[in-house]
């Protein structure tokens, strides 16, 4: 089933769609809907782009984290685990 036949049968009416942008360059869209037909206010637009905004350094600072981590795991020549958070990471960039 088509993703927008999937979004008409559960109901939605309305959607606000916002790229994720970073260096002007999209990543990812993020939506927001509603059930019934309403236009999305100034003011709710504005927020959704600000939230959107935030999501994409969110995104990003999650991708650099990993690829921090990978470097270290690299350079200590471990074993691929589960990762818990900056417990015991050494500055290896």
């Amino acid at each position: 089933m088509s993703y927008w036949i999937t979004v008409v049968n559960a109901g939605f009416r309305t959607s606000l769609n916002v790229p994720l942008l970073k260096d002007n360059e999209i990543v990812g869209i993020i939506t927001l809907r509603r059930k019934q037909v309403q236009p999305f206010t100034d003011k709710q637009i504005s927020l959704f782009r600000d939230f959107a905004a935030q999501a994409t350094i969110a995104l990003e600072s999650t991708r650099r984290e990993r690829q921090y981590i990978a470097r270290c795991r690299a350079s200590w020549r471990m074993p691929p685990r589960r990762y818990h958070g900056p417990d015991h990471c050494l500055d290896c960039s």
